[in-house]
């Protein structure tokens, strides 16, 4: 299987994900917040974190392929 289609995240990618991540899971600690604002922060601190487990991000495909599909397609440039 080609690691192109595994993975999309480099090693600094996936550092600053983990980052944030445990910054969002250590902010549901720190601060005074309700037990919705809890699992909010929670799900939203999952996102990053499972995706610098795994290596790949499903929105960093997205973006790659629209950045791949618009360098792909011919210019319409009038001819002199």
């Amino acid at each position: 299987m080609d690691t192109q289609t595994t993975e999309n995240l480099s090693g600094t990618d996936r550092a600053v994900r983990t980052v944030v991540g445990i910054v969002l899971v250590g902010s549901t600690l720190v601060f005074d917040l309700t037990p919705v604002e809890i699992g909010v922060m929670s799900l939203v601190a999952a996102y990053p974190l499972v995706t610098a487990l795994i290596g790949w991000g499903p929105l960093t495909a997205i973006a790659d392929g629209l950045i791949k599909s618009a360098n792909d397609t011919p210019s319409h440039s009038p001819r002199l």
